[in-house]
């Protein structure tokens, strides 16, 4: 079993939550959460080694805690990659995510396109 330490801040201002996740002296994650009316929204995940299955632990690290804290009953995401690529939405699929809107957008950031796409959880 991983041990894992978090530091979280919530903004002074919004119901915003930025948390890091470490191991001791290893940086593993981060991440930003909200919750409004029993629906928690996870942004900007980042996982620092990838393909190690560190994303599934943070990911459900996550919704345990927004189940527990705040007795939500759905968790949404937004779920972005390079245009063609297929990695972050399998990801999100193998935690059981669905897609709550099946339209797709995309931002260019002057460097690279990317696929948007908002998924779902009932928990």
């Amino acid at each position: 079993m991983m041990k894992y330490y978090h530091n979280i801040f919530k903004h002074p201002y919004k119901k915003l939550y930025h948390v890091h996740m470490y191991q001791p002296n290893k940086p593993l994650a981060k991440f930003i959460f909200n919750v409004h009316k029993k629906t928690a929204t996870i942004n900007n995940i980042e996982v620092f080694h990838k393909n190690q299955g560190i994303g599934s632990i943070v990911l459900k690290d996550i919704e345990g805690y927004v189940l527990k804290k705040y007795g939500v009953y759905k968790i949404n995401v937004c779920a972005w990659q390079k245009m063609g690529s297929t990695d972050v939405l399998n990801f999100y699929k193998k935690n059981g995510y669905v897609f709550s809107d099946e339209k797709s957008t995309f931002y260019d950031d002057s460097i690279y396109i990317y696929d948007l796409y908002t998924l779902e959880k009932k928990t």
